[in-house]
């Protein structure tokens, strides 16, 4: 199987952009679930599950949440092939959570705790974009993933967290930029006025509706709130900890990494720099964009490559269980 980009979505920005209104998904009978983390935090978690039988967790990326369209999309895909499937909310991603703490891409105990609430039944995990560095962060430390966990796939994964947070923050990506710091300001905001609300001291930590308004890049944000909140001395501290390159010889899982070569949100190497274990497949696209890999002959046809081989790759997996 390979990927050959649609004609008529030739550019990654349109390969980025417009699969999120190309099509829409109705997922009837999925339920909500609450799973407690081990800092007694809480995960929101959207289900279609028979309780019974292999399982696949679904990770979002940045600024995303269960209902982004490529995770829904995801989530039919394997529901459709008979597969158990949780689509995650990160710690606050859709409603403050209860602790000053925010998701980031090493925020990977948070995945490991969802496996956890899942018993022993094989899990396999898809993640997105930031999703995806959690991801790798898990599966790279063999000590910290779940035993039950049999195949990763990881789609257009960051690795190189200080180059590619550098990128974002140049002229190239002000489109992304504004879209994604609009929605974690709105998740910041959120978050404040319920500690506010709750008497929470934390509350203070937290900036004003002003002081907000004036965080425009990435490092602007992660200085002032991501990086403080988490326990990082600042932005660059946080990228180089939590950057997915540094633990990929260590991977045990079989993981497929799907990759494009014109991510528009990339700057820094789109393979891992390191060793390459056997149990890592890597997989660099011609086109795709970010999160996109469209390809079909027409708009109302349209297939969605990182579906099919997620799929592909989970299913192969899972039958040597």
């Amino acid at each position: 199987m390979s990927f050959r980009p649609a004609w008529w979505l030739a550019n990654p920005h349109l390969q980025s952009i417009i699969p999120t209104r190309l099509r829409r998904i109705d997922l009837p009978g999925r339920t909500r679930a609450i799973v407690r983390t081990r800092d007694q935090d809480e995960l929101l978690v959207e289900q279609l599950d028979t309780g019974t039988g292999p399982l696949v967790i679904l990770l979002h990326g940045l600024g995303g949440c269960a209902s982004s369209l490529y995770v829904t999309g995801m989530q039919s895909a394997f529901h459709q092939a008979g597969y158990n499937t949780w689509a995650w909310n990160a710690r606050g991603a859709v409603r403050p959570n209860l602790r000053p703490d925010t998701y980031h891409g090493g925020r990977f105990a948070d995945v490991a705790d969802l496996i956890d609430s899942a018993g022993q039944r094989p899990v396999a995990l898809v993640g997105f974009s930031l999703g995806a560095a959690m991801l790798i962060n898990l599966v790279g430390r063999p000590a910290a993933c779940p035993s039950t966990v049999k195949a990763a796939v990881a789609i257009s994964c960051p690795f190189g967290f200080v180059k590619n947070a550098a990128h974002l923050d140049g002229p190239s990506t002000w489109l992304y930029r504004r879209y994604l710091l609009g929605r974690l300001r709105r998740m910041t905001q959120r978050k404040r006025n319920w500690a506010v609300s709750q008497g929470l001291d934390w509350a203070r930590r937290l900036p004003d509706d002003a002081e907000l308004a004036r965080l425009t890049r990435f490092a602007d944000f992660d200085d002032r709130i991501t990086a403080p909140l988490n326990g990082f001395a600042d932005a660059t501290d946080l990228y180089r900890q939590v950057d997915p390159d540094q633990v990929v010889s260590a991977i045990q899982t079989p993981t497929l990494v799907v990759q494009a070569d014109d991510d528009p949100l990339f700057t820094a190497p789109l393979e891992p720099t390191g060793i390459r274990p056997k149990s890592l497949t890597l997989e660099l696209t011609s086109g795709g964009g970010h999160v996109g890999f469209v390809q079909g002959r027409w708009p109302w046809s349209a297939e969605f490559y990182a579906q099919t081989r997620a799929l592909e790759f989970v299913h192969a997996q899972m039958e040597r269980t």
